[in-house]
């Protein structure tokens, strides 16, 4: 994992002077061939590395402050209109009530982790960008940014179903390749939680099917959703038993 050395500052000018890293960035070739699994596996794994650093004066974002962010999404989805703001609103209280049964870890997250702030090097060492955002937080939070925008692609066409599944499985056997107890249910959750967040995009962007496109990210944060639902209500039975 590679990150910008940092050459200068400037305090009046709120201004950071970054080093500049070769290569290309992941948004750019990530559906272009299969070579591009590889790339999208390494992506994993430096985000795994990045998770283990220890770096304690990070900002952390606990389970109010998360909570509030969720619910401010329900206040926020007027612009909508009644029936889809009710959707919204029902699918953040939803997600509200799960992520108060998720742990309380926390670590060193990117914060808005997505192929835009991905460099693939020549070499294939993978560089991350902007930190702007960097926090201590749950580690699926950086996973499900991630793969929202990958749910996006799909969902807009721009990218098969089959492509997104190979692309997805490849960012997890990275990222759960030194860590295989990975909890599937909490993985879709904070991806149901981004894609949430990502309802207001298609009318933001100025979209002319932007109606369509607000329902579609809405039914597969629902289909997300509802299988960690069920996974962890699975679970919870085997224990039990």
């Amino acid at each position: 994992m590679r990150t910008p050395a940092t050459l200068g500052h400037s305090d009046g000018l709120q201004a950071l002077l970054l080093e500049w890293l070769d290569g290309h960035s992941l948004s750019a070739r990530w559906t272009k061939s299969t070579a591009d699994l590889a790339a999208v596996e390494s992506a994993g794994s430096a985000l795994a590395a990045l998770h283990q650093l220890p770096m304690p004066k990070l900002p952390r974002r606990d389970k109010q402050s998360v909570a509030a962010s969720i619910a401010a999404m329900k206040s926020d989805a007027h612009i909508f209109g009644p029936e889809t703001a009710q959707r919204v609103g029902d699918l953040a209280g939803s997600c509200l009530a799960l992520h108060g049964q998720t742990s309380e870890q926390t670590v060193a997250v990117h914060g808005a982790f997505h192929p835009g702030q991905i460099i693939i090097a020549a070499n294939g060492a993978v560089g991350l960008l902007d930190f702007d955002r960097a926090c201590r937080d749950h580690p699926y939070a950086d996973l499900g940014t991630f793969l929202a925008e990958l749910e996006r692609l799909v969902l807009a066409g721009r990218c098969s179903a089959e492509e997104g599944q190979r692309l997805q499985s490849a960012l997890l056997a990275g990222y759960f390749a030194s860590d295989p107890q990975r909890e599937s249910a909490t993985v879709s959750l904070f991806t149901s939680i981004a894609l949430l967040k990502r309802v207001h995009e298609p009318f933001r962007l100025r979209e002319a099917s932007w109606r369509t496109q607000t329902a579609a990210l809405l039914s597969r944060a629902s289909e997300l959703l509802e299988t960690a639902q069920l996974t962890r209500r699975s679970k919870s039975s085997q224990r039990t038993t």
